[in-house]
C-alpha cells in the first residue's frame, strides 16, 4: 500500500545498526553470529529499487535441530520507494515460483509468497510480504525457512529463519516472534512506529 509522506531526514547505516542492537537480542538461546551477507533474490534478481542504507543482524540457535536468524533493515528516499522496493520483490517472486536460484555446488533456493503475517493496522502506511524458502542440494530436500518483511513508511525490516526442517507451525511462530520483537522495536527506536 502507498502512501506519499512528508520528506524525513535519510537514515544512515549507523543509525540503522544501533536501532537494530537497541531492539535487543531475539530470545533465550540465540547468540550473535558476525558477518552481514548481501543475500540471494528471486530469480537471482535484485529489485531495481535500492535502499540508501542497510543493516543486518545474525542469529544461531543451536536446538535441534540448529537454526539460523537473520534481521535487517533498509531504509529508502521515501515511502514511495520503499513500498516500490516491495512491490517488485513480490513481482519477483511471483514470476520465478517454479525457477529455483543456483548457488552452485548442487544447490537451489526457491521462493514462494504465503499468507502469514498481516500488517496491524495500526498505520496505513505500512504493509506486510511473507515468504515461504526452500532449499534443495542435488536434488534432494535440504532446508525450509521464513521470511517476514515489514515495511513501515519508508523503512523495511525483514526477519528470516531457516533450519534443516520441513516448515512447520513452530517455525511460522519463531519467524513472526522475530519479526514482531526485533522489526517493530527498532522501527520505533528509528521514529518509525507500527
Amino acid at each position: 500500500m502507498k502512501r506519499t509522506t512528508a520528506a524525513r531526514p535519510s537514515l544512515s547505516e549507523s543509525q540503522l545498526k544501533k536501532a537494530l542492537i537497541a531492539a535487543d537480542d531475539i530470545g533465550p538461546g540465540w547468540k550473535t553470529m558476525s558477518g552481514g551477507g548481501s543475500g540471494v533474490w528471486p530469480c537471482d534478481e535484485e529489485p531495481d529499487t535500492t535502499a540508501d542504507a542497510t543493516a543486518v543482524r545474525k542469529f544461531d540457535h543451536p536446538g535441534s535441530p540448529e537454526t539460523q536468524a537473520s534481521v535487517s533493515l533498509a531504509a529508502y528516499e521515501d515511502s514511495d520507494a520503499a513500498a516500490d522496493f516491495l512491490d517488485e520483490l513480490r513481482d519477483n517472486i511471483g514470476d520465478c515460483e517454479d525457477e529455483p536460484v543456483d548457488l552452485g555446488g548442487g544447490i537451489e533456493l526457491s521462493f514462494k509468497e504465503i499468507e502469514l503475517l498481516r500488517s496491524n493496522g495500526n498505520t496505513t502506511d505500512s504493509e506486510v510480504l511473507s515468504v515461504a524458502i526452500r532449499q534443495e542440494q542435488d536434488g534432494r530436500f535440504a532446508a525450509d525457512g521464513v521470511i517476514i518483511f515489514i515495511r513501515i513508511e519508508d523503512v523495511v525490516g525483514s526477519a528470516q529463519v531457516i533450519a534443516p526442517a520441513r516448515r512447520s507451525t513452530a517455525m511460522d511462530q519463531v519467524a513472526i516472534q522475530i519479526a514482531r520483537l526485533q522489526l517493530e522495536r527498532a522501527a520505533d527506536k528509528l521514529g518509525r512506529s507500527a
